[in-house]
């Protein structure tokens, strides 16, 4: 018996089941629970997403790539990339290649434009050279390509934006961080303004990071987006000014915050010269830098109580003064004028031996009183120490017009020992 299968009907008839030459051949057909499923359309760009998959998973599985395999994908992206497959950026290349295209193209939120970037990043896998983001043009500046502008626009920190920061980035910025020796500067030193950066890594050297994958980095426990951010824009900030910055081998860079240098080179000119300063000069080149830095980096309460405490805008204050004007106990006014200590033993830790030589040399020297009251209330502000008996506090005449009297700074002094001494 021989059977006849139409090719749109799965059900056979035998030729004694059919009438021969008749023109009412009765062929069985499909009824509609019969009918086939129909396979999913597939356009010209779905085959050409999958063949340039597949030619790109036949090329990367050779061994010469076999040391980038185990990147996440992100680590190829580009801040100027657009419509990336998010879902797709924590796997391995490995782990994408050894998945199968159609569990790829079923992936939630991965469509075919975002397959296509998928595609782009496999592509830069295969590429000796990754291309350079938009704000790291200085760094091809500095290796003489005439095609790329020779400075990168300037990043405001509210433009910042941690989330387009590659893994290529980061290495970048950590290699600029080797390459001048700064493992060994404190994050608390360089940060734009320690109002952003949490207390606790004050103190933290920027080698702590330069060892890490920046994915590392976002999953540690104590790193929330916060603390990532301020993180990832400091380490921008300083890859963005070394870029371009060659190493020598007899010369090398110090970054340290602006205010410093001035204070520095004024400190030095005071070393060479034979008079003493006054106390305008002492406010000037020394109290206003410190209390600028200060604005920016305690907030504007801090620095209103230590222009109050130095006498900047009027007599010196006590803390007894301060904490009755702001309604509050001396010991939270103590508390907020300790700020100022902390935030220059990051800032300018050098700035204690500085502020302690001179200190014995105004103190036998001679110096004008109230110049050298001056200098001995900066000195206790910012790098408090226990009082010396070697150096008594300064007699002044008693201004009794004055509102606050300078019988009280003497007080105050001795609240500060006493604070000390106590603690």
């Amino acid at each position: 018996m021989v059977s006849l299968v139409r090719p749109d009907c799965p059900v056979s008839a035998s030729l004694d089941e059919l009438e021969i030459g008749s023109d009412n051949v009765d062929l069985p057909r499909p009824g509609v629970t019969d009918v086939l499923p129909m396979a999913k359309s597939i356009s010209a760009e779905d085959y050409r997403l999958r063949n340039g998959f597949e030619a790109l998973r036949r090329q990367l599985l050779d061994e010469r790539f076999a040391d980038r395999l185990d990147r996440s994908l992100s680590y190829w992206a580009l801040a100027a990339d657009r419509r990336l497959p998010l879902a797709l950026l924590d796997y391995s290349v490995r782990e994408l290649l050894h998945m199968p295209f159609e569990r790829l193209s079923a992936t939630a939120g991965v469509g075919r434009k975002k397959l296509g970037s998928l595609i782009m990043l496999l592509q830069r896998v295969t590429d000796d050279t990754v291309p350079l983001p938009p704000v790291e043009v200085m760094l091809a500046a500095a290796a003489g390509n005439d095609a790329i502008p020779a400075a990168a626009p300037p990043v405001v920190a509210a433009d910042f934006d941690p989330a387009l920061v590659s893994e290529t980035m980061w290495e970048q910025w950590c290699e600029s961080v080797k390459r001048h020796d700064l493992k060994r500067e404190r994050l608390g030193r360089l940060a734009p303004s320690l109002l952003d950066l949490p207390t606790v890594i004050w103190n933290t050297p920027l080698s702590e990071y330069v060892s890490r994958s920046l994915r590392e980095i976002r999953k540690r426990r104590t790193h929330g987006e916060k603390r990532v951010r301020v993180v990832l824009e400091l380490f921008s900030s300083i890859h963005r000014l070394l870029a371009s910055v060659g190493t020598h081998h007899r010369l090398s860079i110090r970054l340290m915050p602006r205010f410093i240098s001035p204070v520095e080179d004024w400190l030095s000119e005071l070393a060479q010269r034979d008079t003493l300063p006054d106390e305008q000069e002492i406010r000037q080149s020394l109290a206003l830098p410190l209390l600028n830095q200060i604005a920016i980096d305690g907030g504007p309460i801090v620095q209103k109580l230590a222009e109050g405490r130095l006498g900047i805008e009027s007599s010196p204050q006590s803390v007894r003064l301060q904490a009755r004007k702001l309604n509050v106990t001396r010991a939270r006014v103590y508390q907020l004028l300790e700020t100022c200590s902390k935030i220059m033993d990051v800032r300018w830790p050098e700035g204690r031996v500085a502020l302690s030589y001179y200190s014995e040399r105004f103190h036998l020297s001679g110096m004008e009183p109230r110049a050298l009251q001056l200098f001995d209330l900066i000195r206790d502000l910012f790098y408090p120490f226990r009082p010396s008996i070697l150096y008594p506090p300064v007699e002044l005449a008693t201004d009794e017009s004055a509102s606050d009297s300078t019988g009280e700074v003497d007080a105050a002094i001795q609240d500060v020992a006493a604070h000390v001494e106590a603690e």
